[in-house]
């Protein structure tokens, strides 16, 4: 037990009554709060005894860490200076990346989602860039009808990027590019007004063939970049399967700051894994200030009972806890039919109640553990690390393979 304080004594901050580790540990004054990294560094047991910081706490921790490592030379990363209700000290304005390259890992659902609950739940002025040729994600939030007359009036992030590259300025009338899917007046958490710049398929190809020297792949970052300043968070839904020809692609990634990589917990996701962290890494040998981070593995349509999960992420995990490989969310997209429902783009939906139904806290999760990770995130120097996890992935794969033959020989020896 704590010594007894003598009669008008002051009670020293650093004493604590012992108590069960299962119990919240209080000082005399407040509860013990710890920053959400080192409160994860914990058993699981423990980490229900523990309080996480407040979000002006968790502010003050992303200057220390910027404090520590700040702006690299070359680093155009913005923080803001101003305090309000929605928005503390040290919160940055990030372009975020949606990106794996491998198709069909819900990139655009994910961005659906974290656009809506930023706007809605979080109350932050969005943009969404779709990248994407098959347009999911701005159908998903403006309909088909929308996206039609946006490209008929030429209202797309191609016809932007063009203007960029050939005039070689910050656009004059950002607005005249973008469309606004309106707020809802529904009772509820209605949905909130959300920018999207929409792509167009046929203008996309024929750009990417006039965009022949490195100026013009910097030019997004370095002229439409800037120009984003009015909103809280910028998400880019990136296709799969693109490639250093992907050219407005690669812009996209050198004008981001963090890119966040959706994965299904299977082998044919992960054998994607290689291709998306060489391609960031291109990313930055490009853009040369170790941008865009990887701010993170999510996994979506995850089920943490079946086979794949079990005989595949434990190592995944183990690796990022070593920093062999990015970080992996603690939230998680499970696998349901539901969330399939919540981009589909017939349905109207007025309140994030009604587009995420009973699976709406698991995607609030995911976006408020987002926006902590960019608060927290100090940015380093270009180390190489982007081109490191994909070897590492592939020497593991090695030696999955590897064992595979050496079982495989034995029950032929067996027989």
């Amino acid at each position: 037990m704590g010594r007894r304080l003598a009669s008008g004594e002051a009670p020293d901050s650093c004493m604590v009554k012992k108590r069960s580790p299962l119990r919240q540990i209080r000082s005399r004054d407040q509860n013990i709060r710890l920053p959400r990294t080192v409160r994860n560094s914990l058993p699981l047991s423990l980490r229900g005894s523990y309080s996480t910081q407040s979000r002006h706490e968790q502010a003050f921790v992303g200057c220390r860490h910027a404090a520590r490592n700040p702006n690299p030379e070359g680093s155009d990363f913005k923080w803001r200076n101003t305090r309000s209700d929605k928005t503390t000290v040290g919160t940055p304005m990030p372009v975020i990346s949606i990106y794996n390259n491998k198709g069909g890992v819900g990139k655009s659902t994910l961005t659906v989602g974290l656009a809506e609950f930023l706007a809605s739940n979080r109350k932050r002025s969005v943009l969404v860039i779709d990248l994407d040729a098959q347009s999911s994600s701005s159908g998903s939030l403006l309909g088909r009808a929308a996206v039609a007359h946006a490209i008929e009036s030429q209202r797309t992030i191609t016809r932007l990027a063009e203007s960029i590259i050939q005039s070689g300025k910050s656009p004059k009338n950002l607005s005249a590019f973008i469309t606004e899917r309106p707020a809802s007046t529904a009772r509820g958490t209605s949905l909130e007004k959300i920018a999207i710049l929409v792509p167009e398929k046929p203008g996309m190809l024929e750009l990417e063939e006039t965009m022949t020297q490195t100026k013009d792949l910097l030019a997004l970052r370095a002229y439409l970049k800037p120009a984003l300043a009015s909103y809280e968070f910028v998400l880019i839904d990136l296709p799969g399967n693109i490639d250093r020809r992907s050219k407005l692609a690669v812009s996209a990634l050198v004008m981001s700051d963090f890119v966040l990589i959706p994965v299904e917990p299977s082998q044919i996701s992960l054998n994607a894994l290689p291709d998306t962290f060489e391609l960031i890494h291109r990313a930055r040998e490009l853009g040369k200030n170790g941008r865009p981070a990887i701010i993170g593995l999510v996994l979506n349509k995850t089920d943490k009972r079946t086979e794949q999960y079990r005989s595949k992420f434990p190592p995944i995990l183990e690796a990022a806890g070593k920093g062999e490989l990015p970080p992996v969310f603690e939230n998680v997209i499970p696998d349901t039919p539901k969330l399939a429902t919540a981009t589909d783009e017939t349905h109207d939906f007025s309140t994030l109640k009604d587009r995420f139904d009973t699976y709406y806290d698991h995607v609030r999760k995911v976006t408020r553990e987002l926006e902590e990770r960019c608060e927290e995130y100090a940015f380093a120097p270009e180390d190489g690390s982007a081109a490191s996890y994909g070897g590492w992935l592939r020497r593991w794969f090695g030696a999955l393979g590897n064992r595979k033959k050496i079982q495989a020989q034995r029950m032929r020896a067996q027989v």
